[in-house]
């Protein structure tokens, strides 16, 4: 039955995709005469990409769900390196390097799906495909796939629009800086993903359990260790972007820098949204978690509108978009007390008050290192990664864990060092 949903999901994007966006891609989009061609056939090809993402995730969830995460792992690092790969045939291109790039993305997602589906079939007697037809199922299902589709939508809508608001009023050059920005921040996020989708299953499980107290631990724990892992690693992208961009691109468009900052600054905030939104899914209420989130990012939109047409100064896109996410972490906060009776006081004593503190000492002395040093060539630039990573740890360890963590910590860091000279066993 999800399979099934999931492929009516599938041809209401075609659908869309071949109608309204043709429409907009013709007639709103800012796109050169010259290069309309290779854009519509990234266009095409983007739409049969997200078709068959959609269309796999049943087969991604089975395998979550028996939480074999070693076999997810390698499906990650499998795309991660093909992802790779691609970069480096585009120099060898036999046609258009960007409707090259879009063909050999949509391929990768191809072998995914079918590494998917062949593992599935072989290991989990529940995800072989048959007729079955349930009318309580299917609108119990339906009713959780439609308000969680609406939720994602308004997100794509806001998200898309950025683009779009970015290309009309800024033009493609800065388009391509959010671009650049979008690439690290894809990169940045997979490390936490996988973190966060291990824990998934177990937050899922403790609900159904109906132990509450065990869920409300791997909310926070899980909210803490994945803010704490990606601050670790966005503060030194952060401070050595410029010498990072001119490493990897050697040119790039003007504002890239900060969308970068700024876009890192949000993934930030999205590292302590993600498992609110799991104990959500746990509950199966997402109608009002759906509602408030879908109305939030709706009514950015015409404020983003606003912002960009008044100001004409691009990063004012991104700077709204963190105050997006700080008021519907808000928002999040607020539902979970009722669902999950997670009280604010609470969740802000133990995990927001503990982050913040955190980020603030952690980032004093790179940022000061940064202000006296710069960071433009190779010793600034290690000087500063050395620094940030060191002060992130020390702090992390001294303020943000508390004393049972930190023996946990202690303990297994002993564990493994006397692993390494012979004497553990």
């Amino acid at each position: 039955m999800s399979f099934f949903i999931h492929c009516c999901l599938a041809i209401i994007i075609l659908i869309l995709g071949e109608t309204l966006g043709l429409w907009f891609f013709y007639n709103k989009m800012i796109i050169p005469e010259d290069r309309m061609v290779a854009a519509m056939w990234v266009y095409q090809l983007s739409i049969a990409q997200t078709m068959v993402a959609i269309v796999v995730v049943p087969f991604n969830s089975d395998i979550i769900a028996h939480e074999k995460m070693s076999i997810y792992a390698y499906i990650s690092i499998v795309n991660s390196v093909l992802n790779l790969i691609i970069v480096s045939l585009l120099s060898i291109s036999p046609i258009d390097r960007l409707v090259f790039y879009a063909l050999l993305l949509f391929s990768v997602q191809v072998l995914v799906f079918l590494f998917n589906l062949v593992y599935c079939r072989r290991h989990y007697i529940e995800s072989k495909i048959r007729r079955v037809w349930d009318k309580s199922m299917l609108k119990e299902m339906g009713k959780f796939t439609g308000w969680s589709m609406f939720g994602n939508f308004s997100y794509m809508f806001y998200t898309q629009g950025l683009n779009i608001l970015i290309n009309m009023f800024c033009g493609p050059v800065v388009n391509a800086a959010r671009g650049i920005a979008v690439q690290v921040e894809s990169a940045m996020t997979q490390f936490t993903t996988s973190i966060q989708t291990a824990i998934n299953p177990q937050i899922i499980k403790s609900y159904s359990q109906n132990d509450k107290q065990r869920m409300q631990t791997l909310i926070f724990a899980s909210s803490k260790y994945c803010y704490f892992l990606m601050l670790l690693l966005s503060l030194p992208v952060m401070l050595g972007a410029d010498y990072l961009l001119r490493l990897w691109l050697g040119e790039f468009p003007d504002h890239t820098i900060n969308f970068l900052r700024l876009t890192l600054l949000c993934v930030l905030i999205d590292t302590l949204i993600n498992p609110l939104y799991t104990g959500n899914l746990a509950t199966g209420k997402v109608a009002i978690y759906n509602k408030r989130l879908a109305i939030l990012s709706l009514s950015f939109i015409p404020i983003t509108y606003l912002g960009i047409r008044i100001t004409h100064i691009p990063e004012i896109l991104f700077l709204l978009n963190v105050i997006r996410n700080i008021i519907g972490l808000g928002v999040r906060m607020f539902i979970m007390r009722k669902q999950l009776n997670i009280g604010i006081r609470v969740y802000l004593a133990k995990v927001a008050s503990n982050v913040i503190i955190v980020s603030l000492l952690s980032s004093a002395l790179p940022i000061v290192l940064y202000r006296m040093i710069g960071c433009e060539d190779f010793l600034s630039f290690f000087a500063t990664v050395t620094v940030s990573v060191l002060s992130v740890l020390v702090c992390v360890y001294t303020i943000g864990l508390n004393s049972s963590e930190r023996q946990l910590i202690t303990v297994k860091a002993l564990n493994m060092v006397k692993s390494r000279i012979g004497y553990g066993k």
